[in-house]
């Protein structure tokens, strides 16, 4: 067998790649010495997941304000100067947790309840952090729309009624993760406080009886988002497969390469080129270096392609 294949080390550096890109967004990230002496592909997938899950996409949104929605005094100006970024779709990282500059932290309101928190304490350049304050906007968002829920503290991260009102005004948003439940005991947000930082998900129960199960999907004993690490477990596990399918095919491959190029590839040498994350439909992208044959393996379907 003439065959040269390593995906797994390849996706490492597609995903320190990636981290780095990210890490631009704000001088004061600085990941590339964190990730630099990383080895552990599991690690830095949940990482990237991580940061990715607590980042924003620059588009423009509309803003959509709950009833219940009020700005302190003295927070207005603030205020108006991240709606008018939501609304011409700029980058908001500067206005996200403080606690961004450290790669490994899990935002765990975000990742039990889907919530964001955005700074208010008035905004300092495209590459640096909102200045630390008090007051926090708790906020949600999808493809076209960003929800103002309230503007609360630091001391709320646990309160029920973040959740309460995002029922009330949206409740299309978090429908999904409805459970029904004869009889679920309520609990308070300070004993609600303990188990997150056990790493333990707590059913919501509303004013109105409605229960909810985790609607930022949940997290794991670790704090990390049980999605993302579910997610990265398909992704490597995938990846493993398709190796083994291309060493299986190995002849097969060969007879493309003299079929498409008209030469006799004696051996080869595949790079993992690109993970295209569509959560629905999962691609991978590899390219032989010796020919230029790619394969795209989707799904169940393989598609060779010529470079």
């Amino acid at each position: 067998m003439m065959i040269e294949i390593n995906l797994l080390k390849d996706f490492k550096e597609i995903l320190k790649a990636m981290i780095r890109e990210n890490s631009k967004r704000l001088k004061e990230m600085k990941y590339e010495q964190k990730i630099k002496n990383l080895d552990n592909v599991d690690e830095l997938c949940l990482l990237y997941m991580n940061l990715n899950r607590s980042l924003i996409e620059s588009k423009p949104r509309t803003i959509l304000k709950s009833k219940e929605f009020n700005c302190p005094k003295g927070l207005e100006n603030n205020l108006k100067d991240l709606e008018n970024r939501i609304i011409k779709g700029e980058d908001l990282t500067p206005f996200l947790s403080r606690k961004l500059k450290k790669l490994d932290f899990p935002d765990v309101t975000l990742n039990e309840w889907g919530t964001y928190h955005l700074h208010l304490g008035g905004f300092k350049g495209l590459k640096r952090l909102s200045k630390g304050q008090n007051e926090i906007l708790f906020a949600m968002f999808d493809e076209n729309h960003f929800y103002f829920i309230q503007i609360l503290t630091h001391k709320d991260w646990t309160n029920k009624e973040i959740i309460n009102i995002v029922h009330r005004n949206w409740p299309s948003l978090i429908a999904r993760f409805k459970i029904r439940m004869n009889s679920c005991e309520k609990t308070s947000d300070s004993d609600r406080e303990l188990w997150r930082n056990g790493g333990t998900n707590t059913p919501i129960v509303m004013d109105d009886g409605t229960t909810y199960f985790c609607p930022g999907g949940g997290m794991v004993i670790t704090q990390y988002n049980i999605v993302d690490k579910n997610y990265c477990n398909i992704l490597i596990k995938n990846l493993k497969r398709v190796e083994k399918e291309i060493i299986k095919g190995e002849t097969a491959i060969k007879s493309k390469i003299k079929k498409i190029y008209k030469i006799v590839q004696n051996s080869l040498k595949f790079k993992l080129e690109q993970i295209i994350f569509d959560k629905n439909n999962l691609e991978y992208r590899i390219r032989d270096l010796n020919s230029g044959l790619g394969i795209a393996f989707k799904g169940e379907n393989i598609i060779f392609y010529k470079l």
